[in-house]
């Protein structure tokens, strides 16, 4: 209950500038449904023997909700290291709460809400493909939203607590999560083994994109169960690596009150 009204209060304060706000959202959204115009218009001159345009949309319905939803509930992830490395946990150590929850979900970016949205789109085009098994589908796809949700948020959490070994990795979140957004959404590239090994654990672009499709499309449950295998892996890197971080956590005795 908590955390709910803690998401509320967050999303009240971003709307409080409607304007600003429906400018914002608008502008992702529009941004977003001209790559999806760009790939029905030019998909065939890439000529690609792998995926289908349809994948496309598969995957982007999976990927662009996750990430949406991920920065709407959490969105202090980005944010983790810079937290960190200016004292600023002292706030959320002091509290009576979960101190790694309540740091993510203290801010949210209701600009999420156009990827959430563009992702409901793309989810849209590829319904219209089919026509058997729809209730299941819709359930295969809640399901690994979640589970992508889990990875995107957990690799945050990796990230930013690198801080606490080798000192402010805002530089590395801001990079490793700019390669995870474009190698998940560009998955008509063929990849060289070691490639693909590198986007599988370090930047786990494949996870989150290829897993999905395998599952949505081709019904594959051994995809389903790496994709559970990894999402757990990843959970628990970010958690082990976060308390193992907190031990070697140094007050800044300053504590901001305007959280």
């Amino acid at each position: 209950m908590f955390y709910l009204n803690l998401f509320k209060v967050n999303f009240r304060s971003n709307y409080e500038y409607k304007k600003n706000f429906y400018i914002q959202v608008v502008t992702m959204l529009l941004n977003n449904v001209f790559f999806l115009g760009y790939w029905i218009m030019f998909f065939d001159i890439f000529e690609s023997d792998i995926f289908s345009l349809i994948d496309i949309f598969y995957v982007y319905s999976v990927v662009y909700v996750a990430f949406g939803l991920t920065q709407l509930i959490a969105g202090n992830l980005p944010n983790i290291a810079t937290i960190i490395a200016t004292g600023q946990l002292d706030i959320y150590l002091i509290k009576p709460r979960n101190s790694l929850l309540y740091m993510i979900m203290s801010k949210s970016s209701i600009v999420a809400l156009g990827d959430i949205i563009y992702g409901l789109i793309a989810l849209s085009v590829t319904l219209v493909k089919t026509s058997e098994y729809l209730f299941i589908l819709l359930l295969y796809w809640l399901l690994l939203v979640v589970l992508v949700v889990t990875v995107i948020a957990s690799y945050y959490i990796i990230l930013g607590s690198l801080t606490f070994f080798i000192g402010n990795s805002k530089a590395i979140t801001d990079t490793g999560t700019s390669a995870l957004i474009m190698f998940a959404t560009y998955p008509q590239v063929k990849l060289n083994p070691t490639m693909t090994l590198v986007l599988s654990t370090i930047i786990p672009s494949l996870i989150i994109s290829i897993f999905p499709l395998q599952i949505l499309r081709y019904s594959s449950s051994y995809y389903l169960l790496l994709l559970f295998i990894a999402t757990a892996v990843f959970l628990l890197l970010s958690l082990v690596t976060y308390k193992q971080g907190l031990k070697r956590y140094e007050s800044s005795n300053s504590i901001n009150l305007n959280v």
